[in-house]
């Protein structure tokens, strides 16, 4: 107990001590944020789009009708504000070829029109010192169509204060999003090391890896990954990649419940949004390779599968909930926190899109939250019903128990013994039996007391269990009589065990007070010159049952025909 004491105290020392370490080490990094020295560039723009000129225009108030592919775009102003120290400006890129001019000299090139994918987000470019009242310009070649309708300001940062500043107004996603990677990469790699153990924990990695998936969508959505690399095409795959695979994981580790348990119509209707998961990002993927759509084109019908799998999924288990096999209970309010946030991110995504006409730059997902909430529930969730079904597992272990096993001996009762002997028949194979009966019982009841009968009987189990449970089920048959039904034993094996079994008998009687173990025993096989019967039936398992104890009272017999008489030394020892 006190041990228990001293390592929940533990635990609980080392979660405060790693939480007040967090909370120290955000309090430093926002108290050394260095001053903001970035200047917009929010003057007038001169902008041609596809030889169409606008002259002066105020980029905040200048949108236009989403362009097609390969439609090109030219921004270009005059560079303001006080020189900052390693110059570096920010400009927004949207699934297109970029190239960067000062005065006209070629400072950056971004993609090219072949390339499947180019993303979106922010790029970072290097200025020379002195670009305060040079004219920028910026060439843009949109490679996917529908994705472009806004052009934004250019932002110019000292490059060394970037990525410290973008740490301060990013450490708590960030912070989250690495849990949720770290803790579903830990749960895939220990319930793939365990599962051959516990079968059930392939659900628990499906989970794993549907969460897995969505840090990574979301470490872009919040553009997070630009920590760890700026490439946008790295960013593109792997923000479309992990959205479209992500629910096909997630549908899965529903798959037992919904599919196998189920019956009727609705298990196919749950089967045909899986299949429809599972085929849609191979479909995407391979529209995307043959430039017939890209990836981020089937965006919207990736919503409405996801929005259909969410419904089906609550269906379900509104469905069980009404029929009382609900085993989903505390995963509604994950999922529920979780339609809640992706219904927000759904309609505010395409108000952005489609009605303001503006990109994802004026956009952020909130779904991160939800994800994370909705990943604690599933995990208590998985757990909860790991109990429940090794309560279950336990509960039908001890009622086979109970039906099959005899309470005095420990091994197979009648009962279980004539399922075997049903089993012989199916399989048709070569077994043995071997009839005992045990001497003593009736004088070690008389002499002694029926707790020392009992002893003998157990005695007798364990002796005939030791020698042939590997080979064989041993079982009592009632009162002191016991079987073995031997499988795929030869004659030459049996005499071995035979001689061990007998061996074993002498060492366990030399210390055994107050009787020695002693017994009769016959021997049949299935194939023994003496049955009438050998046709696999349940007739012919009986037969050779029958003789097999019919030579074990043939055995019982010349014992007590060379048995001491009463009171002659040894008499004891052959006891009946």
């Amino acid at each position: 107990m006190k041990k228990i004491k001293f390592s929940g105290t533990m635990s609980l020392f080392t979660a405060a001590f790693v939480m007040l370490l967090f909370v120290v080490i955000l309090r430093e990094i926002r108290r050394s944020t260095y001053a903001d020295d970035s200047v917009l560039q929010d003057g007038l723009y001169n902008i041609t789009i596809d030889g169409e000129e606008h002259k002066d225009v105020d980029l905040s108030d200048f949108t236009f009708p989403t362009v097609e592919r390969g439609t090109h775009i030219s921004y270009s102003t005059v560079l303001k504000g006080d020189a900052v120290d390693n110059p570096m400006v920010m400009l927004y890129s949207v699934h297109s070829v970029m190239k960067v001019f000062i005065d006209d000299e070629l400072i950056h090139e971004y993609g090219d029109t072949s390339w499947h994918m180019l993303g979106y987000g922010y790029m970072n470019v290097d200025l020379p010192d002195d670009y305060v009242g040079k004219t920028l310009r910026i060439e843009q070649t949109v490679n996917e169509s529908g994705e472009v309708s806004s052009i934004y300001y250019p932002k110019v940062y000292n490059a060394r204060h970037l990525l410290h500043d973008t740490l301060d107004k990013n450490i708590t996603p960030l912070v989250v999003d690495i849990a949720l990677l770290v803790i579903s990469l830990t749960i895939m790699m220990i319930s793939m090391l365990f599962m051959n153990i516990l079968p059930s924990l392939k659900n628990l990695v499906w989970l794993a890896v549907s969460f897995f998936c969505m840090g990574l969508w979301e470490m872009c959505s919040y553009n997070l990954i630009w920590l760890f690399s700026d490439n946008l095409a790295l960013r593109g795959y792997l923000e479309y990649t992990s959205l479209y695979i992500a629910p096909f994981f997630l549908t899965l580790y529903f798959f037992d419940d919904f599919f196998i348990k189920e019956k009727g119509k609705s298990r196919y209707l749950f089967l045909a949004v899986l299949i429809a998961q599972g085929v849609f990002p191979v479909v995407a993927l391979t529209l995307h390779f043959t430039d017939i759509m890209h990836l981020p084109a089937v965006l919207l019908y990736s919503h409405i599968l996801m929005f259909t799998d969410i419904v089906v999924i609550l269906f379900m288990v509104f469905r069980q909930i009404r029929r009382k096999e609900a085993v989903h209970k505390s995963m509604l309010i994950g999922i529920s926190v979780l339609i809640a946030f992706g219904i927000s991110d759904l309609v505010r995504f395409n108000i952005y899109r489609y009605v303001k006409k503006s990109s994802q730059v004026h956009y952020t997902s909130y779904l991160l939250v939800g994800f994370f909430i909705f990943m604690v529930t599933m995990v208590i969730d998985f757990f909860m019903n790991q109990r429940k079904g090794l309560y279950l597992e336990a509960r039908n272990d001890a009622l086979n128990h109970m039906a099959y096993v005899d309470m005095l001996t420990d091994i197979a009762n009648r009962r279980r013994c004539e399922e075997v002997f049903d089993a012989l028949v199916e399989t048709g194979e070569i077994f043995g039996i071997i009839s005992f009966d045990m001497n003593n019982l009736k004088l070690t009841n008389d002499k002694f007391g029926h707790m020392e009968g009992d002893r003998l009987l157990t005695d007798f189990a364990g002796l005939l269990s030791s020698v042939f449970s590997e080979y064989g089920t041993v079982g009592r048959m009632g009162g002191d009589e016991f079987i073995v039904i031997l499988r795929n034993v030869d004659r030459l094996q049996f005499e071995l065990l035979e001689q061990k079994l007998e061996e074993k008998r002498l060492e366990v009687s030399k210390d055994r007070k107050p009787l020695p173990i002693n017994y009769a025993y016959g021997y049949c096989r299935s194939d023994d010159k003496e049955l009438k019967l050998c046709d696999g039936s349940r007739m012919a398992v009986n037969e050779v049952y029958k003789i097999a104890d019919a030579r074990m009272y043939e055995n019982k017999l010349a014992m007590k025909k060379y048995a001491p008489l009463p009171g002659e030394p040894g008499f004891e020892d052959f006891g009946y």
